[in-house]
């Protein structure tokens, strides 16, 4: 690896070893924590006029979509592999407890904020239960178990924690990967006629692409999992020495091959060639995985020119604790509802203004408990 301090700074593994890691990816990183936080404001406020005008579109689609989930998975790939494999168990073990935190998460910025308006505010209870398409007593089911990032980070540290055991070659992970961006539409839907068999595959891939129906599963491991697989590749380089430029210049390379592919496919494809966000196509998944290299290939080229190095490391928290930041703006959104309403502006310029503040007061709070003891040794036990 270089050794510009700019591109790279060196840290150390159990206080012994070294480990070189690369400042742009932390650059990338932090940002995807903001840019998840932009779309959650406009989707938790906004009516769906507002959602779908040029401003909402620019939140939830442009700001929202392929700079931040899919740039957090490959980057969470990329730190599975480097500086190298963890023990099994360790893995497995993080696994649970990272889909545990989702579940936790789950009940405090939905399950609650609900409960408490369905008792107080009867109104605003009636509007989302009715968005949701359930009824109260379900909410728990519906909305505590649902499936979110979260439990797609902790479903994809199981699997790969496996995969890492038999596959070692890194176009073997080039093939798994494209498998599962391949089959990913053929296995969208199946199972829903085995009952409870159907809870234990829902997470794989969840219901079928149907126009105008939401996904019972946020981020399928098909076709998802290729993200954090494209960062193994990546972090494998890093573990076997390889240089900072050669690694800028495959993943380059890499990202504009999938990029120009993908949206060839998508634009000369047929009209389901993209599919939705969470159940992309090959085309689209191609796209948007294309864009995630070239985007953090950007930033690797900025971190090793030097240029706006002051401003892009006060991402650097927004990184390190992108986890406790993710679940913060979460539960302030949430509760958040008991306040504004659910879906209530139809101006989407609304949703702007409130966006900075929900960005500050996501830092001030993730400040803050980081400070208190008891709450960060529960917090770091579902992460270790």
């Amino acid at each position: 690896m270089t050794n510009n301090a700019q591109a790279v700074s060196a840290e150390h593994d159990a206080g012994t070893k070294p480990v070189m890691r690369i400042t742009a990816f932390d650059h990338v990183r932090g940002l995807a924590a903001i840019f998840m936080i932009v779309p959650h404001v406009i989707i938790m406020f906004g009516t769906d006029s507002a959602i779908h005008s040029p401003v909402g579109i620019v939140m939830d689609q442009l700001i929202g979509d392929a700079p931040a989930a899919p740039v957090f998975m490959l980057l969470m790939g990329v730190f599975l592999a480097y500086p190298g494999e963890r023990p099994l168990p360790r893995m497995m073990s993080r696994g649970v407890r990272i889909y545990l935190l989702g579940t936790v998460l789950n009940v405090l910025r939905l399950v609650v904020p609900i409960m408490i308006a369905v008792v107080f505010l009867p109104e605003t209870a009636r509007q989302v239960l009715h968005e949701y398409g359930f009824p109260a007593g379900d909410v728990f089911y519906e909305l505590g178990l649902d499936l979110d990032v979260l439990q797609f980070a902790g479903i994809a540290f199981i699997l790969i924690s496996v995969l890492q055991r038999f596959i070692r070659s890194s176009w073997l992970w080039v093939v798994t990967g494209a498998i599962i961006v391949i089959a990913a539409p053929h296995l969208w839907g199946t199972g829903r006629s085995w009952g409870l068999w159907y809870d234990l595959v829902q997470p794989l891939w969840g219901n079928e692409l149907t126009l105008n129906i939401p996904t019972d599963t946020a981020f399928p491991v098909f076709p998802w999992l290729a993200y954090p697989i494209a960062g193994i590749i990546v972090g494998k380089a890093m573990a076997a020495g390889r240089s900072e430029d050669w690694l800028l210049k495959r993943m380059l390379g890499a990202g504009l091959v999938l990029f120009v592919g993908g949206w060839t496919y998508v634009v000369f494809g047929s009209t389901e060639s993209l599919g939705d966000y969470y159940r992309m196509y090959p085309g689209g998944t191609s796209l948007v995985m294309g864009f995630a290299l070239v985007w953090t290939c950007f930033f690797m080229w900025l971190s090793r020119r030097g240029l706006f190095q002051n401003a892009l490391n006060k991402l650097v928290y927004w990184s390190r604790s992108l986890t406790l930041l993710y679940c913060v703006q979460w539960v302030l959104l949430g509760f958040s509802i008991l306040i504004f309403g659910y879906k209530r502006f139809d101006n989407p310029w609304i949703s702007v203004a409130l966006t900075p503040v929900y960005i500050c007061l996501t830092y001030v709070t993730a400040r803050r408990l980081e400070k208190i003891g008891w709450f960060m040794r529960g917090f770091r036990w579902f992460l270790d």
